[in-house]
């Protein structure tokens, strides 16, 4: 649960975020301000780093890891309006063909799989993803959203083979994890949650995680 201080200051950074009018580009000044963004993260400060990203985003509207890393620091606050909100207004500001637009579509379809009368938004992101694990993994969190487990499980074996990195491994054992457990399979479901751990390292992934853990102990 998100502490009312924090809340305040949430609501700061949606108005920031929101203002129709940006400030000139200035790419120096967003580093700066990403710099400081990343050092609250690291120690913890996440309501002064997504303050410091929303600012970072107004003088640099063109960089999208700052979408990305603002909305992840809002998935690690359970606040997912919010993340779902960042990862939309990168979309909107990001031209075609921009290098992140791909993983803003896959993780913005992740967000909204939590809620399932939003599968259909999160469906329509598939078609932008070129990936092949991204796809399959988005597909499978679907599917298993739609109370497909087994079908599930097929894709995220899929997603496996592509997986480019070990933090996205993760990630697709962490829905691997949950498709299991659907399935009352308890033994799998740790399984698989054990390799999760092991490979996760981003900020709200590793949160994610915990708290599923906790849950199937």
């Amino acid at each position: 649960m998100i502490q009312p201080s924090i809340r305040i200051i949430l609501l700061a950074v949606l108005l920031l975020n929101a203002c129709a009018t940006l400030p000139p580009p200035d790419p120096k000044r967003s580093a700066t301000l990403h710099e400081e963004a990343l050092r609250s993260v690291s120690i913890g400060n996440y309501a002064t780093a997504v303050r410091k990203f929303a600012e970072a985003i107004r003088y640099n509207p063109m960089e999208g890891n700052l979408y990305l890393q603002q909305a992840e620091v809002f998935e690690f606050l359970q606040d997912f309006a919010e993340a779902e909100r960042v990862y939309e207004l990168g979309l909107d500001r990001l031209p075609p063909g921009h290098e992140q637009r791909e993983r803003i579509h896959y993780r913005l379809g992740l967000v909204q799989c939590r809620d399932k009368n939003k599968l259909n938004r999160a469906r329509a992101h598939l078609d932008q993803l070129a990936d092949p694990s991204q796809r399959a993994d988005l597909e499978g969190m679907i599917l298993l959203q739609s109370g497909q487990p087994d079908d599930a499980l097929f894709l995220f074996s899929e997603a496996l083979k592509s997986a480019p990195d070990y933090d996205h491994q993760a990630r697709i054992y962490y829905h691997a994890s949950l498709a299991h457990f659907r399935r009352n399979d308890l033994v799998e479901a740790k399984n698989a949650l054990f390799h999760a751990v092991n490979n996760a390292s981003s900020l709200a992934l590793k949160q994610h995680i915990t708290i599923f853990f906790d849950q199937i102990r």
